[in-house]
């Protein structure tokens, strides 16, 4: 069988819950409906309900707990204000969470325990400074640690996090 859902420009994000794929990127239709920049898809393809609309690139995904984590360029998701970062439910709804990065956007996301990893192009999140990333409790009652990446004393952005050696 093929696999299809003919997206209607670039696909970023990938992340899969079960028999649902949750599909981020710059599209603005796939499976031939309607879904600005973040869709939930079946098993065939076709896509759910969930409809959040992002207003800009969503480049990461990530699924923890029920909860659907979207990440990328966007200023506004599920139609609250959102700087580069949200926390949906299945259904399309914002969650109060809001670490509010600045910047320009956010790369990567990665779960490890109760911990979400960020990282991209933003120097303060939850409040705090940071340079390109950070630690932050799911709870956001703790904003662990930051991480810089360099090369050649220039910032460069961190464009995957791996959590498998971390516990």
């Amino acid at each position: 069988t093929t696999f299809d859902p003919g997206a209607s420009d670039t696909v970023y994000a990938l992340a899969l819950d079960g028999s649902t794929l949750y599909v981020g990127g710059d599209f603005t239709t796939i499976g031939g409906r309607p879904r600005n920049r973040i869709a939930a898809l079946d098993a065939t393809g076709t896509p759910t309900a969930f409809a959040p609309e992002a207003d800009g690139r969503v480049r990461a995904l990530l699924v923890s707990a029920g909860t659907i984590y979207a990440a990328g360029e966007f200023a506004s998701i599920g139609g609250q204000a959102r700087n580069h970062i949200a926390a949906l439910s299945s259904a399309g709804a914002v969650s109060a969470w809001n670490p509010d990065p600045d910047g320009y956007f956010v790369q990567a996301l990665a779960m490890s325990g109760s911990t979400l990893y960020v990282s991209g192009g933003f120097t303060s999140i939850g409040q705090v400074l940071s340079l390109r990333g950070g630690f932050l409790g799911i709870g956001f009652a703790s904003f662990r640690a930051t991480f810089t990446s360099a090369h050649h004393g220039e910032d460069i952005p961190i464009l995957a996090i791996d959590c498998s050696q971390l516990e």
